[in-house]
């Protein structure tokens, strides 16, 4: 069932593509403030939250909302969805929400409100939620990553970064492996089984500026590595094992490669910022396949349907300039096709099959219709 569905969807964007056709509003929801928060879909409501310190759900075929509920915080990062629930964090407190209702089901506070917003102007992005065996982890402004129980937010564990680094990345668990990194470039692998600590790597020898080297991105475990993105102009893939590197590509403009990675048919896909590209790598090697030149900064994941690339843009230093929404040629970095938007996007898109969705800085919520 999953590789007809997958199947029906590319061919309807080939379709759409093929009839050259640009990609439409079909609708868009006003919050109070700007977007960055990622969306995340379930049965036809998407879920997202924005810096006006609501979180929203809203009907994905209308852009009605279903209900909204206020932290009285900022909210950047993507929620996660676990059964009936929807988890969160707003201002360094995590939140479980009943899905269909919105009701409260249960907060998790630590108490302290250091780097409950931004450490610097760039820091745009946030440590999504990973759920295994009953325990909800995620990354911590407090430093390290924490572990609470998914049904009734009492906390199990903690994993201490070094000096209490915040911890920007979406931890990742494979086996009992749990792999994350931090503000100061350390990227840390921890055994859940023996709750301990494998190996912390270091990704630089010198801090360049002040807002370099921090790791903010997914970290991407593929065939024994970890791909992932940093303040770094350098993208670094390690053992998974060890945490050794395999290799490195050096940005020859000096500008961070720090979107969120993704790996299809042997390649790895992952934005830039000051070098305003989407690169596209052999994930074995680290050669370069094709690079598009966006003009803008991309912090964010594409979206990878049928044989195209959909990914979100935006002027990281005029974030009320306009952004744009771009369709590329998976195979070689060709534009398709792009949608300018009124401000940046640094809001990873999501799809459902028919429609793309994602936020701007605009204080927007976009269903862009593919057809």
């Amino acid at each position: 069932m999953l590789k007809r569905t997958t199947l029906v969807i590319a061919l309807f964007f080939c379709g759409f593509l093929a009839s050259a056709q640009s990609p439409t509003v079909k609708w868009k929801f006003k919050t109070q403030d700007k977007v960055l928060a990622p969306p995340v879909i379930s049965e036809q409501t998407l879920y997202i939250g924005s810096e006006d310190g609501n979180f929203y759900a809203l009907n994905t075929k209308t852009g009605s909302e279903k209900w909204h509920f206020n932290t009285r915080d900022r909210i950047m990062g993507k929620a996660t969805i676990h059964q009936n629930s929807v988890i969160f964090e707003s201002g360094n407190i995590f939140y479980a929400l009943d899905k269909e209702t919105g009701k409260e089901i249960w907060k998790y506070d630590p108490g302290s409100a250091l780097w409950a917003y931004k450490i610097d102007p760039w820091d745009d992005k946030r440590s999504s939620g990973t759920v295994h065996e009953g325990i909800f982890y995620s990354g911590t402004s407090l430093g390290g990553v924490i572990g609470l129980d998914v049904k009734t937010g009492e906390r199990k564990v903690m994993i201490p970064s070094e000096y209490g680094q915040p911890v920007r990345t979406t931890p990742s668990i494979l086996g009992s492996k749990l792999f994350f990194g931090d503000w100061a470039g350390k990227v840390y692998a921890y055994s859940l089984e023996q709750e301990k600590l494998l190996w912390k790597k270091e990704t630089y020898e010198k801090k360049l500026y002040e807002s370099f080297g921090g790791i903010v991105s997914e970290i991407l475990p593929y065939k024994g590595r970890l791909y992932f993105g940093a303040r770094n102009h350098n993208l670094q893939v390690m053992e998974d094992i060890s945490g050794n590197m395999v290799w490195t590509y050096a940005d020859s403009t000096g500008g961070w490669i720090v979107g969120d990675p993704v790996i299809e048919d042997n390649t790895l896909y992952i934005g830039g910022s000051d070098n305003l590209s989407m690169f596209a790598f052999n994930p074995e090697n680290g050669a370069l396949k094709w690079k598009f030149k966006a003009g803008q900064n991309i912090y964010t994941k594409p979206v990878i349907i049928g044989l195209y690339l959909i990914f979100t843009s935006g002027n990281g230093y005029k974030v009320k300039d306009p952004g744009n929404l771009f369709i590329v040629d998976k195979k070689n970095g060709e534009l398709v096709s792009k949608l300018e938007l009124p401000m940046g996007s640094f809001s990873s898109p999501a799809t459902d099959g028919s429609n793309i969705y994602f936020g701007n800085y605009d204080g927007y919520v976009y269903a862009i219709e593919l057809k």
